[in-house]
């Protein structure tokens, strides 16, 4: 449960939400991502209100508007990598940027894996599969659910080195939950949470 939570993110912030088990960190990014609704208040993105849509509208806005990579990958097992990346914009239709689409796969490593499954993939390059597909709408926001909780430390730090390159170069804004210390000195903004209120909320170079 949150309590009385009330933050802004800026555009191209890497901001990080850390707290322990129960803390509210879950809550926090499924009522961001629209899968949740909070019982009172209200969320915006750009400006314009979005905690009360439909779960049509909802699920529209998170194709197009809110990118989503989970811990656990969520892959559909039985298409192709290709397929999973481009299945957000062939839902609606559309034909993927190529150049973007070129840029992610090289980037992430992952032009030689398109025609595999995710079942014969590692956990570190079905993260990297789930990350092109959350990225290739060019959403307002990224948000990560522990993005390598799932992962051995080499693969997570590729992981946290590559959203930073997205961050960085794309001024992707990106927003993740974790529970691990050694991620934060990546984000230049840490939100803390406990029994779910913002207990700290730090830029890096000053306090908030």
């Amino acid at each position: 449960m949150l309590r009385g939570i009330s933050f802004s993110v800026e555009k191209g912030e890497l901001t990080a939400v850390v707290g322990a088990s129960g803390s509210g960190k879950s809550t926090l990014l499924n009522i961001l991502g629209t899968i949740d609704r909070p019982s009172e208040g209200e969320v915006y993105l750009n400006d314009s209100p979005i905690s009360n849509l439909g779960r049509t509208e909802s699920a529209i806005l998170r194709r197009r508007e809110i990118g989503i990579v989970y811990q656990f990958f969520n892959l559909i097992p039985d298409l192709s990598i290709k397929e999973n990346i481009l299945l957000p914009l062939r839902l609606d239709h559309k034909k993927p940027d190529q150049p973007l689409f070129d840029m992610l796969i090289e980037k992430l490593g992952l032009k030689e894996k398109l025609k595999r499954f995710p079942w014969e993939l590692s956990g570190g390059q079905q993260q990297r599969a789930s990350m092109a597909r959350a990225l290739l709408y060019k959403p307002s926001l990224l948000l990560a659910d522990e993005p390598t909780g799932n992962l051995d430390s080499q693969n997570s730090e590729e992981i946290m080195e590559l959203m930073e390159s997205f961050n960085r170069e794309l001024s992707q804004t990106i927003l993740f939950v974790t529970h691990s210390h050694a991620l934060l000195e990546r984000a230049n903004r840490v939100i803390g949470l406990s029994d779910g209120r913002i207990v700290s909320d730090q830029r890096k170079g000053r306090g908030l």
